[in-house]
């Protein structure tokens, strides 16, 4: 029996970021100036610019709430006895489909002659139509798709091995009469991975990258780092409220970002491994359960909101600064009493990751995250004054 394939592979240990490192902390304002500004201390009391930090707590309270609403949400769906329309049997999931004539399914028997699978859903047949019902969010009953690598356990009550028992079957069917087929799913097998329209829903292995399995289902993403800080590739799944970082290469489809990010990687490996040779060391919860589609949507509004790495206070050698935020969630550079809003350089290049803020008479300022060792996050600037042409030189901050 064949599985879709895939070039992804595990590697290396998950880089994910903590989504609420954010939350709670309320913004405060510098009061050292850069030299090239010479200017004077900042008005602290200044609320047309930034959220009071009862705002901020109450904000942070309330977005805390919803994610913690999310995470109940799944240890329900994982815990059930039956998930949808199937039964978990040991390390499988067994569920029932009704089919039409024809069925639109491509069959692969394994090498041993004791298994037959699907290899494919094809476009016409009753298995198409059936699974477009099963995917829809809103679908009144929620009942498991057909995808590949379900294996076919019985066809109408009778036990199928091959091929050619389906065939068999199916083909003595009566018009109008319908088969059931019972299937079964690994715990650790095939994802059914869900992007936006108009992007094709997608089955890819677990440890595929979900990069790969973003192109093949032809949903474009923008990617302007490497290391997951840009927040531009970032994508949620509103059922566990997971953050996926579709840049780092170890983010895959079976992957919970919040169980990862601390699992040991030979762990990991061997959870798989054991799960793909018929063992039962899978625990639900521990990655994603495959009965329900992995729906994943860009989220810009949560990385601006909670997790954009340019906020905070930030010292360099001569100075500090701030960057902070108005109730319209603009970026605001803080530097003294001199201020302007953050925009990006050059939106058409997804490269290009400077922010620019117009600091009216004295000049501009541009920033940008930086790389840096070790678990801290580096800020990058440049100054030019009013009437200049060249950038000044580079001058790294670390936040505190």
């Amino acid at each position: 029996m064949t599985t879709p394939t895939s070039k992804a592979d595990l590697a290396g240990r998950s880089r994910q970021y903590a989504l609420l490192d954010y939350l709670g902390r309320a913004v405060g304002l510098s009061s050292i100036v850069r030299p090239e500004l010479a200017l004077m201390e900042v008005n602290v009391a200044d609320s047309r610019l930034i959220l009071s930090s009862k705002d901020s707590k109450a904000e942070a309270e309330k977005t805390f709430e919803e994610f913690k609403e999310m995470r109940q949400d799944y240890e329900k769906m994982r815990t059930r006895p039956k998930p949808r329309n199937g039964k978990r049997v040991g390390n499988e999931v067994w569920f029932d489909a009704k089919l039409n004539t024809p069925l639109g399914l491509a069959l692969d028997t394994s090498f041993d002659g004791e298994a037959v699978g699907v290899s494919e859903v094809m476009e016409g047949g009753s298995a198409f139509e059936y699974n477009q019902g099963c995917l829809q969010e809103d679908a009144a009953e929620k009942r498991i798709w057909i995808q590949p690598g379900d294996r076919i356990l019985t066809v109408n009550g009778v036990k199928t091995k091959t091929t050619e028992d389906v065939v068999e079957i199916v083909s003595k069917l009566k018009e109008g009469e319908r088969a059931i087929l019972k299937f079964s799913r690994q715990a650790r097998g095939p994802v059914q991975v869900v992007f936006p329209e108009p992007a094709d829903p997608v089955v890819v292995r677990g440890s595929s990258k979900l990069q790969d399995a973003a192109r093949v289902a032809g949903h474009d993403v923008i990617y302007r780092c490497e290391d997951g800080l840009c927040g531009s590739c970032w994508h949620v799944n509103d059922m566990t409220g997971d953050i996926y970082q579709l840049c780092i290469e170890t983010t895959t489809a079976s992957a919970l970002p919040s169980k990862s990010a601390t699992a040991d990687f030979v762990e990991q490996v061997g959870g798989v491994m054991s799960a793909f040779s018929g063992g039962n060391e899978w625990k639900p919860g521990e990655s994603w359960d495959n009965t329900e589609p992995l729906r994943l949507r860009p989220c810009p509004e949560i990385y601006e909101k909670f997790m954009n790495p340019h906020l905070g206070k930030w010292q360099y050698n001569a100075g500090k600064y701030m960057v902070t935020r108005d109730k319209q969630d603009r970026l605001i550079y803080v530097e003294n009493e001199v201020t302007g809003f953050l925009e990006p350089e050059d939106d058409d290049d997804p490269t290009n990751r400077w922010l620019t803020a117009d600091l009216a008479e004295h000049g501009q300022i541009r920033i940008r995250l930086s790389k840096s060792l070790g678990i801290s996050i580096d800020m990058e600037s440049q100054y030019k004054p009013k009437g200049g042409d060249e950038w000044g030189e580079i001058r790294t901050a670390f936040k505190y």
